[in-house]
This record gives C-alpha cells, structure tokens and sequence, in this order.
C-alpha cells in the first residue's frame, strides 16, 4: 500500500492490471502456492516495508523477503512469515545485515541465492551463510539463476547444481 503513488502502479493502473494493496500485516494467497504478506513494521523504511513472499513448488519451498533490513527481518520474524524454507533468497542483496544470523536460524536454508550485479561475488551476508556450509549462490557470479522443482531440485546458473539433501530432523 506504501507504493500507492508510485509511478510503477500509476503505470500498471493506467494498462489495466488489477493491483491487490497490502497494508502492514496483511497476507494474501494470490494462486496455490504462493503467500504475498507485509509484516508489521511501524516506522520502517522503504526497503523493511518489502514484501514477503513464500513459494512452495511441489513441496519444495522458496522464500523471498524482497529488500528487507533489520526492522522487516525482525518484523517477518515476530510475525510468522520468516519460516522454514529449503531456498532462501537473501534480503537487501546480500549487503551487509545484523539480522541475518537470526533469519537464517528460522529459515534453516539449504541453499541461498543472491540477486546482485554482475561481477559481484557471494556477498557481505552470503560470506556468513557460506560460513555455515550452506551453499550460495549469486547472479553477480553465476548470471541468472534458475530454480527447477522437479523430482530432483536443481538450481541452474551457469552451473547445473542439484540441491543438497535435506538435513536430517533436528
């Protein structure tokens, strides 16, 4: 809802795309396997204000927290919508984050992927993810990434990887 005025939505408006607003803590399950929500984050910027999204493809679940920072990691946290995930994207680009630990001990990853420029390597919070032994990813390294949910996830780049196994129960 924060992007109300924004010329992106006047232009989307102006085609006829229908928009579906979402104030902070709203949710929504546009089609089977996607969740779109805003967390509640009073007085966050722009980029903590970022939606949410989780995707699950044939049981294989994707979260995206769009450019969340350290009040909308928090908030996604507080309220349920950082879950446990086999893929995370990371927030904010991977630039650097004090809230990354936190996310990914409620997200559990299997693998991270980084959407950042060309030439960028694994990034300031895909440096600790690694740390972690959880494989990453970045488009800056490996140019788009694609994710193929079938029978045996993979992810494309310019490497065909399959993902790792999933860790044994805790």
């Amino acid at each position: 809802a924060s992007m109300l005025s924004h010329p992106a939505a006047r232009a989307l408006q102006e085609q006829g795309t229908p928009i579906t607003w979402l104030r902070p803590g709203d949710q929504i399950d546009p089609i089977q396997g996607f969740l779109v929500a805003a967390p509640r984050n009073p007085g966050a910027t722009s980029n903590d204000a970022s939606l949410w999204t989780i995707i699950d493809l044939d049981g294989l679940r994707v979260q995206l927290p769009g450019d969340a920072q350290e009040v909308g990691i928090a908030s996604a946290i507080a309220d349920g919508i950082a879950r446990p995930a086999d893929i995370l994207v990371l927030p904010h680009h991977g630039r650097p984050e004090v809230t990354i630990d936190a996310l990914l001990d409620v997200i559990h990853p299997r693998i991270c992927l980084v959407s950042n420029r060309n030439g960028e390597d694994h990034s300031a919070q895909g440096e600790i993810v690694l740390r972690r032994a959880v494989p990453t990813f970045a488009t800056g390294m490996c140019g788009t990434l694609t994710v193929d949910a079938g029978a045996q996830p993979t992810v494309t780049g310019a490497l065909g990887l399959p993902l790792p196994p999933r860790p044994r129960e805790r």
